[in-house]
């Protein structure tokens, strides 16, 4: 026994003094890391600003607001109430549909708010967002200062998404419209303007992308993305550079919950500049037009495999407008628009601009590859239609036209729809305030349809039809009747969880 308990002692002894040698060991390691982390923090605590480089930042950020606050506005408006435009038979159908309930509703003034910036003092110059003040019946603007004034339209660009309205007012501050050409990702911005109401709101973030574009939104895009909070009630402002110089004017979200996810829309104010002399002289803004519709070839590429085009660029063409300069030289479906005027196409937006700015009656070569081999045509680009705002109409059917709205209506029937212009109590219904503020936007769906049948709901708005954006109810009705009853309808649809595209079939 005393033998066994000695070896069990030594045992013991043994595995304490390992454990001690692990110890010290592991000790040694750790002290060696903290020392190699001592000597890291101290070259972070070197390369951090000073209290004084701190205080100059936040004074430059104090200084940018401080500049740009008095030139930003609130705009509130109001429409008329629809019932007043309605015809006794639109009038008897709406109490049919929906009953006093809806009645009363077309008989309620629409409202809306928005935000906007001073560009000239001396003449109360504000640039805007088309779609806050666009169809207004009365424009309210409130100063920084509290002031109040009526505004009045002086030009509107539905394709642009932008407006100028103009204020009787002395003493005013402006802002300069910057070169939003000179951004790059990463730059420091701010949005300014009145999210829900909160008036003078500031925010700042960074230049998130450049040329964002196929949000399909407005017709010509190429938006600055920016991580600046934006919110209902800030489109119309200003994203302002560093130098308080405005760089784009703010205009939508991407979100799923109706508010800012981290992801927010201004138009470039190079764009501004292009057409803002036609805006401020009320003239309506002239672009050229091919008459087709296209997709990027990246978009497509089983398609393009097909077709034998190995690059990256190019668009193809999805639609061919009858009638149109395109159609007038034999350009067909399918056929990839490669170069004009012996510039690469890199991508449609690029196409989009590229005939946008070119005068009607002027003459483009395209490159065009089909069948595997490559030739070029002239083209004589035209006038884009301008295509009226359905102001005040909330059927599907263009207001004192009838029969330029039968066939529309059929096919809307046909795909089992009812649809209603976006007004603010629809936007409020839906949940779709901080996804458009006009539109077309779907309101009853036959259960057994072909909208039914594939998950279009109510509250889906009509962003786009076979690739060509809906600017208006009569627009939607004129792409309907032009596809006619036995083409597939591609629809882009966008509701406050996102995008999707839904292919139907009508039937008769």
């Amino acid at each position: 026994m005393p033998r066994i308990e000695l070896k069990s002692a030594l045992t013991a002894f043994a595995v304490t003094c390992l454990l001690a040698i692990v110890a010290l060991q592991f000790d040694a390691v750790g002290q060696a890391a903290y020392a190699v982390e001592r000597v890291m923090l101290s070259a972070v605590d070197y390369q951090l600003p000073t209290a004084a480089e701190v205080d100059e930042l936040a004074r430059v950020n104090r200084l940018v607001a401080r500049k740009a606050l008095p030139a930003v506005v609130h705009i509130l408006t109001m429409s008329d109430p629809p019932w007043d435009t309605l015809s006794d038979e639109e009038k008897r159908d709406a109490r049919e549909r929906g009953g006093r309930r809806l009645e009363q509703q077309l008989k309620r003034s629409a409202r809306a708010q928005g935000s906007g910036v001073i560009i000239d003092a001396a003449k109360g110059i504000i640039l805007t967002n088309n779609h806050v003040v666009g169809g207004a019946d009365e424009i309210e603007v409130r100063l920084h200062d509290g002031r109040r004034f009526d505004a009045a339209l002086i030009g509107t660009d539905p394709p642009t998404d932008l407006a100028v309205i103009q204020i009787p007012a002395d003493n005013l501050f402006d802002l300069v419209i910057g070169d939003s050409d000179a951004l790059q990702v990463g730059d420091p911005v701010m949005t300014i303007g009145n999210p829900f109401g909160y008036e003078g709101s500031v925010s700042k973030g960074i230049v998130s992308a450049l040329d964002r574009a196929q949000v399909n939104l407005i017709v010509y895009e190429g938006f600055i993305q920016t991580d600046a909070v934006i919110n209902p009630g800030n489109s119309g402002g200003p994203l302002v550079n560093m130098r308080a110089e405005v760089v784009g004017i703010n205009t939508a979200i991407e979100s799923t919950t109706g508010s800012f996810n981290g992801i927010g829309l201004a138009i470039p104010s190079a764009r501004v500049q292009e057409i803002l002399p036609m805006l401020m002289q009320g003239e309506q803004i002239v672009r050229g037009f091919l008459g087709v519709n296209m997709r990027n070839v990246q978009d497509a590429v089983e398609l393009t495999e097909k077709l034998g085009w190995q690059d990256k660029h190019g668009v193809i063409v999805t639609e061919v407008v009858e009638g149109s300069p395109v159609d007038e030289v034999g350009i067909r479906e399918e056929d990839i628009l490669v170069n004009a005027d012996g510039r690469l196409i890199p991508n449609l937006t690029e196409l989009k601009e590229m005939i946008a700015h070119t005068r009607p009656g002027a003459t483009v070569v395209l490159d065009i590859w089909r069948s595997g081999r490559l030739f070029s045509t002239q083209v004589v680009v035209g006038r884009r239609p301008r295509i009226p705002a359905a102001r005040g109409n909330r059927r599907g059917r263009p207001r004192g036209d009838d029969s330029a709205g039968n066939d529309g209506d059929d096919a809307l029937g046909s795909l089992g729809l009812d649809v209603q212009v976006l007004d603010v109590d629809l936007a409020r219904k839906y949940r779709l305030q901080s996804v458009a503020s006009k539109g077309v936007v779907i309101t009853k769906v036959a259960h057994r349809s072909a909208a039914g049948s594939n998950d279009v709901r109510p509250g889906d708005l009509i962003v786009a039809v076979n690739g060509t954006i809906v600017e208006s109810l009569d627009h939607l009705n004129a792409l309907l009747r032009y596809l006619g009853d036995e083409e597939s309808i591609d629809l882009r649809l966008r509701n406050r969880k996102g995008s999707r595209h839904v292919q139907l079939e009508p039937k008769p």
